[in-house]
């Protein structure tokens, strides 16, 4: 009897040894979970960990296809893969223990990169405050956050001025990409939130207090500009990571054509898609 429970033991404590670690802490694993049985759609879990101006904050996205350049690791959960990526090299253990993810590396075996499936899902986004021991909060409206809402005016077009302060106010981002495009005569402006910028591909940078806008294209539009901006340099922008951004090919949230008097024409979603 005692040799057949030496065994039971030897057992279970093997099996014990070799049990791998979940790499979610059970606030955010219960969070996941609750996106699960909320949007059940598509095979991947999106996790961006963000430090956004001075709020720690938590995005959880579904969608059928992962994206290369926002996958730091990744971990197979209720048959869903879970993809974590975070903007900066803060240390998160109060959320995430990095040694249970899966490195990733070039592909996940299985599962569909975004830039080999055209695809037209629709994801569902969750944001969440993180506190100091790792607790969430959901937020069920990012413009109730409470940002800095002065902004500093780049530009000699008032209008221009307050378009980009309004979805900076607006829409919460890490970082600030604006794009200018000269195309058969006309000028355009494009503004979205990223997660990195492409260190290749940019012009310069400033700060709007707390606020990272990376410009692309901006030299041959230097007459708009009222201040100077940060140049290019070899080393990149301090504290913020950068990859690369394979094309432009899709509609930006704010895209606006500035005619030759000034003004501003909203481009169209087709329009937005064609430059």
């Amino acid at each position: 009897m005692k040799r057949y429970l030496d065994v039971i033991f030897v057992v279970l404590f093997f099996g014990s040894c070799t049990h791998s670690p979940e790499p979610f802490s059970n606030a955010l694993k219960q969070q996941i979970d609750s996106f699960i049985e909320r949007y059940p759609d598509g095979d991947i879990i999106n996790l961006t960990v963000s430090r956004l101006r001075d709020k720690e904050m938590l995005f959880i996205s579904n969608s059928d296809s992962y994206n290369p350049e926002m996958t730091d690791g990744y971990y197979i959960y209720k048959s869903k893969l879970i993809t974590y990526y975070q903007t900066d090299s803060t240390n998160r253990s109060s959320l995430v223990n990095h040694s249970a993810f899966f490195i990733f590396k070039d592909t996940i075996e299985g599962y569909n990169d975004c830039h080999s499936k055209i695809s037209n899902f629709e994801y569902d986004e969750m944001a969440y405050l993180v506190d100091e021991k790792g607790n969430l909060s959901f937020v069920k409206d990012e413009s109730s956050l409470k940002f800095k809402k002065q902004h500093i005016d780049l530009f000699y077009n008032k209008g221009l001025n307050e378009k980009i302060n309004s979805f900076v106010n607006s829409d919460i981002g890490v970082v600030y990409e604006l794009r200018f495009v000269k195309k058969s005569g006309r000028n355009f402006v494009m503004l979205r939130s990223m997660p990195y910028y492409d260190k290749a591909k940019y012009d310069g940078y400033y700060y709007d207090n707390q606020i990272l806008i990376v410009l692309y294209n901006a030299e041959p539009f230097r007459y708009l500009f009222k201040r100077k901006w940060k140049n290019k340099t070899t080393e990149g922008i301090p504290s913020f990571r950068n990859s690369m951004i394979r094309d432009w090919n899709f509609p930006y949230p704010l895209k606006l054509e500035i005619l030759d008097n000034g003004e501003l024409k909203a481009l169209t979603l087709k329009e937005g898609f064609t430059i």
